[in-house]
């Protein structure tokens, strides 16, 4: 397992150096500076001192030649525990993510039915609204198939009374013209 930065907006592998405060929280290289400066441990808000804030280079092992055995099992002890800590930290923060997800799904899924609903019921409108066109173009096909028809009588109305103004018409000519001989 390898460290992670502490502060939830990073959470990138942590390489070379390491900052470490006193409540057991760790830092990448790049988020060490803020909270030096902002002297406030970002994943328990506890406000920490530059002094207290120890910064270590991952690379180089400390050499434990030499210690008493008491106090090497010491060491491990805390590092032990410094790591068990950091397994939870990132098991917490998993789960935590996991949980968001998880959230964050629930809310799609409950939005998409929302849509898929909406999207039921606008299709619905529209079936009323075409069978409404549909029947008021039939209404309006019949009513221009009436007009025609009103038309062709009118128009052969028409012409049958143009044909009997030019019987008329030709009638009187013909006998004014035999009335004039």
């Amino acid at each position: 397992m390898h460290l992670k930065c502490n502060n939830l907006r990073c959470r990138s592998t942590i390489q070379k150096y390491i900052l470490i405060t006193p409540c057991s929280h760790v830092y990448c290289e790049t988020c060490s500076p803020k909270i030096e400066n902002m002297q406030i441990c970002v994943a328990c808000k506890t406000m920490v001192r530059k002094d207290e804030l120890l910064v270590r280079e991952l690379t180089k092992p400390p050499s434990i030649v030499g210690y008493p055995p008491d106090d090497v099992l010491e060491c491990a002890r805390d590092a032990i525990s410094f790591w068990m800590y950091q397994a939870q930290q990132q098991e917490y923060i998993m789960k935590t993510m996991l949980e968001k997800a998880h959230s964050d799904a629930y809310k799609a899924v409950q939005h998409l039915k929302t849509c898929k609903l909406s999207a039921a019921i606008e299709k619905e409108n529209m079936k009323s609204c075409i069978k409404k066109l549909e029947n008021s173009l039939k209404r309006e096909k019949e009513n221009v198939y009436d007009l025609n028809m009103m038309l062709r009588e009118k128009t052969d109305e028409y012409k049958k009374l143009l044909v009997r103004k030019e019987r008329k018409t030709i009638n009187r000519g013909s006998y004014e013209s035999t009335y004039e001989e």
